[in-house]
């Protein structure tokens, strides 16, 4: 049963948990944020091999389909918040980090993704897939596809030029009044680019979750307030149940903005967990680590054994992960390499 794999996804973060229901330190750790990147990593792995499994609608494994279904973008809101919170993390306390930011957090993004959209392009042309030639060019910045996931890329990095242009804008200017002038532009600029791709002919799930980046440079601005307010166990619990309703409440919304709201909310909902529980599970951790590779390069596997008839599930699923697997560990020496070469500052993306 396909299924298994969720159930054992799920099992994941519990193995090694720690509870500390009276000390939030270390909520935000490597290991715990890393961790739970790479359960997401894994859920994302899973949701775009569904596309090419055949699923009976009666059979257990239509299960699968209503999980993967149910959690839907959600999969992704814990990156946009995690990168907002460490862009603004780093602001605060890396000397030089706003003065590097282009280069060592927007330009080696996109060389990442572009060393992985040229395997892409030589995949096309063995397969001989074929796509119109506009996809050629725009591919290379993520807003078109060779097969390759390509909008969330796409967004964060010009979620990433926003804090770029707030970080020049505000050259002149120190301390607090600094730090609340570039989480307005932040703030507002991500709304801007939020109603130019509504207005554009992409998707929903291309800025349905994207307000999780501002909110995690909001909740980095603010966390010290925030922390002192929350371990207040009177505070806590009630509002970790507000949120939770409102969440349950908006979660099916159809509006693209209160889908927002309802992302935010997760992010919410998982930091708060995270103050009461450490996760630190060495698997996940490994995915978290990779999980840029992963997501970037899962989808050649898939379409070399769609392209192969692989029919049964279980064996397309095996064969997807430890190609996937395999791929993404030789991709990050390579991209280590690279970086040794062209960067002298290594900022983690």
């Amino acid at each position: 049963m396909i299924v298994s794999w969720l159930v054992l996804l799920f099992i994941l973060p519990f193995i090694g948990i720690r509870f500390h229901f009276n000390d939030m330190d270390g909520f935000m750790d490597v290991d715990q944020t890393t961790s739970i990147k790479g359960f997401f990593a894994a859920l994302i792995f899973l949701s775009h091999v569904h596309a090419y499994l055949t699923i009976a609608p009666d059979s257990v494994d239509s299960v699968f389909s209503v999980i993967i279904g149910g959690i839907g973008q959600l999969m992704v809101t814990m990156y946009f918040f995690y990168s907002g919170y460490g862009v603004f993390e780093s602001f605060k306390t890396k000397p030089g980090y706003d003065r590097s930011f282009f280069r060592n957090r927007f330009l080696k993004t996109l060389l990442h993704f572009d060393m992985a959209v040229a395997l892409y392009a030589v995949l096309d042309l063995i397969l001989g897939t074929g796509y119109p030639g506009v996809n050629y060019i725009l591919c290379w910045v993520g807003w078109e596809s060779l097969g390759n996931s390509n909008w969330f890329i796409f967004v964060i990095l010009v979620l990433y030029f926003i804090s770029f242009l707030s970080f020049r804008f505000t050259s002149g200017m120190e301390g607090k009044r600094r730090r609340l002038v570039v989480v307005l532009i932040n703030v507002g600029l991500s709304l801007v680019v939020f109603f130019l791709l509504r207005l554009s002919e992409k998707q929903d799930f291309w800025y349905n979750t994207l307000l999780c980046y501002p909110f995690g440079i909001i909740f980095s601005c603010f966390k010290d307030n925030i922390c002192r307010i929350l371990k207040k166990g009177q505070v806590f619990y009630p509002l970790f149940a507000v949120v939770l309703a409102v969440f349950v409440l908006l979660h099916r919304s159809e509006g693209v903005v209160l889908y927002n709201i309802c992302s935010c909310c997760f992010c919410l909902l998982i930091v708060m967990v995270t103050m009461k529980v450490k996760i630190s599970n060495r698997l996940l951790i490994w995915l978290g680590k990779y999980s840029f590779s992963i997501y970037v390069l899962q989808r050649i596997p898939m379409m070399i054994l769609d392209k192969a008839g692989v029919s049964d599930n279980m064996l397309f699923i095996l064969i997807s992960l430890t190609m996937t697997v395999c791929l993404s560990a030789g991709f990050e020496r390579i991209v280590r390499a690279v970086d040794r070469r062209l960067f002298r500052r290594n900022v983690a993306l």
